[in-house]
């Protein structure tokens, strides 16, 4: 790109027609300040990344550097009054904002605010000059959006600023749109704040008339401020006792009908925050699985339940693959399943929020004992007929907890890990199988091939006896897939990718992959079949299988890699998928 000034305009050259012709902002420098002439004054849309560098300031990221893509404005009151000053990021950016005295282009400093409001005490007449620029005064690059201001005198609290004015909640679903909290008072210390008091904090108190779970959001408008919500029970505002916490996201409590709860909304650093918030309390059925011993139970498959809020549940027992330092597994909730058959359980889990883990046991609730443990979304496990088997989905982590999360629990392909690849017993081989509850785990490769993440995969493995020709299809099947072949250990299959194929294949044509490859004898194949990446993998393991028709034919005799050695395994290694062969 080349980029040349002309005038009060900067010609951009490059493929898109929308940069030909992109303005520099009027006010960019400090000679061109636009001036405020009554207040409230608010303006944006001005594209600061064509803005000049201006003069280093006391709140940059890094001292002796200018202020990058400033834009200016100045102001003169008739009065004196406090002002209030807020940058308009179009892409919430770091900022600064500050005000000075004197004239251009060398004014002198008065005070500095980065990115939040900048607050100040106006003398009559006295000419002010205000800059908003970039807060990342040393790195390279324009920063996003467009930029603008807001000047105003600072409003007034709001009026739940105190717990003894909090805001009653007489009815369930509630809404208070536009808090603006810019200027509320600090407040007390919760345990999820980050530091200190809870920063500009304001209240609500309501009293369930029956027992749930009491649901508390915070969003919006523009950008998100780092929030917290906490919970008290008592009776008045001298004596409360904090029930729960719930720092960024959303606060979910057990609560009881008749007892009067009081909820604080605040800033967890205590720092001054820049835009309104929404603010949303409801009340939910109340949380019938929150112990074992009142497990769901799951009758048939599949099974789903969604906006589980397992942040509202009891602290449970640790679990292997929690987080090393935590003891116990954060606010869980259970599910009983009894196998009617032996097949593979497929456990979807998503924690909203924080990081969740399913773990699956047998026995009683009294004594249990744990076979599967997992923290990767999906969790599969083989489960016997007539076996009775305990569900517990919860946080990662004892503190920081997932709000709600979303459990689907069905039936997997016997050969949805790598690790239970379904052995191909013979040169020509096909079969049909449905993959809609397969999964992907983050083990799993990318296949390349112009996919860069999978979906939905399932496993089969093979060896040759001879060195031959091998063709791997799947037409006719009814979503599109993507095939690969891989050599290695399920540990790192995709250090050895042999070849891949998404679309218009060795086979057929179209969205089912197909390939031919040739097969050394000795070394041990896997072939993954999946469907081509989505925007689902982050909220749902399984999402895009279908109706897969999987052919395989070998010019040449396969053997059975399981085979290979008399108890399936090298001498010395744990591993029965390995490359080598002694």
């Amino acid at each position: 790109m080349r980029i040349t000034s002309v005038a009060s305009f900067v010609v951009v050259v490059c493929a898109s027609p929308a940069l030909l012709f992109a303005q520099v902002p009027p006010n960019d420098l400090c000679a061109n300040a636009t001036t405020v002439s009554s207040l409230p004054f608010t303006d944006g849309g001005l594209d600061w990344a064509l803005a000049t560098h201006d003069i280093d300031v006391g709140c940059n990221q890094m001292s002796g550097f200018p202020t990058k893509y400033g834009v200016w404005y100045t102001y003169t009151p008739a009065s004196s009054h406090d002002i209030q000053v807020l940058a308009n990021t179009s892409q919430c950016s770091p900022n600064v904002a500050v005000i000075f005295t004197g004239s251009c282009p060398s004014p002198t400093e008065l005070a500095c605010a980065q990115s939040k409001p900048l607050h100040y005490s106006l003398t009559a007449g006295t000419t002010y000059r205000i800059l908003i620029g970039d807060y990342y005064n040393f790195m390279a690059g324009p920063p996003s959006g467009t930029i603008g201001a807001t000047i105003r005198v600072p409003p007034a609290p709001p009026a739940n600023d105190q717990c003894g004015g909090a805001t009653v909640v007489s009815t369930v679903p509630f809404t208070d749109p536009g808090v603006d909290y810019t200027t509320a008072g600090s407040d007390i210390d919760v345990t999820c704040n980050e530091v200190g008091q809870t920063g500009h904090g304001f209240w609500y108190t309501i009293t369930p008339a029956t027992s749930g779970v009491l649901h508390e959001s915070r969003s919006f408008q523009t950008c998100g401020e780092n929030t917290i919500a906490a919970l008290f029970a008592g009776s008045e505002c001298g004596s409360l006792v904090e029930q729960g916490c719930a720092r960024y996201g959303d606060g979910v409590w057990q609560v009881a009908g008749g007892t009067q709860y009081w909820i604080l909304v605040g800033d967890t650093y205590n720092n001054d925050p820049s835009y309104p918030v929404d603010v949303a309390i409801e009340l939910l059925p109340p949380l019938t699985n929150d112990l074992c011993a009142g497990a769901t139970t799951i009758s048939t498959l599949p099974f789903s339940a969604s906006a589980v809020p397992i942040g509202a549940a009891t602290p449970d027992l640790d679990v292997s693959c929690n987080n090393v330092s935590d003891l116990e597994t954060g606010a869980g909730v259970w599910y009983a399943y009894t196998a009617a058959t032996d097949h593979l359980l497929g456990i979807d889990f998503r924690g909203q929020g924080e990081d969740a883990v399913a773990a699956v046991f047998t026995g009683t609730c009294g004594s249990l004992a744990e076979v599967a443990c997992g923290t990767e979304r999906r969790l599969n496990h083989p489960v016997e007929a007539g076996e009775t088997y305990y569900i517990l989905v919860g946080g990662r982590y004892a503190t920081d907890l997932p709000t709600f999360a979303d459990i689907d629990v069905v039936e997997a392909p016997p050969n949805d890990d790598c690790g239970d690849a379904k052995v191909i017993p013979t040169a020509s081989y096909s079969e049909s199988l449905d993959t809609s509850t397969a999964s992907y785990a983050y083990s799993d490769p990318d296949p390349g091939c112009g996919v860069f993440d999978a979906e939905a995969s399932v496993w089969y493995a093979f060896m040759t006896t001879e060195s031959g020709a091998v063709t791997v299809s799947t037409c006719g099947s009814d979503y599109d897939t993507v095939v690969s072949a891989y050599t290695s250990s399920c540990v790192d299959v995709s250090a050895q990718m042999v070849t891949c194929n998404d679309d218009d294949g060795f086979s057929c044509s179209g969205a089912q992959g197909s390939m031919l490859f040739g097969a050394t004898a000795g070394v041990q194949y896997w072939i993954q079949v999946a469907a081509p990446e989505s925007f689902t993998k982050a909220t749902k393991a399984s999402a895009l299988g279908g109706q897969l028709e999987f052919s395989f034919e070998s010019t040449v005799p396969v053997t059975d890699p399981w085979l290979v050695f008399s108890d399936g395994f090298e001498s010395g290694n744990t591993d029965p998928w390995s490359t080598t062969i002694p």
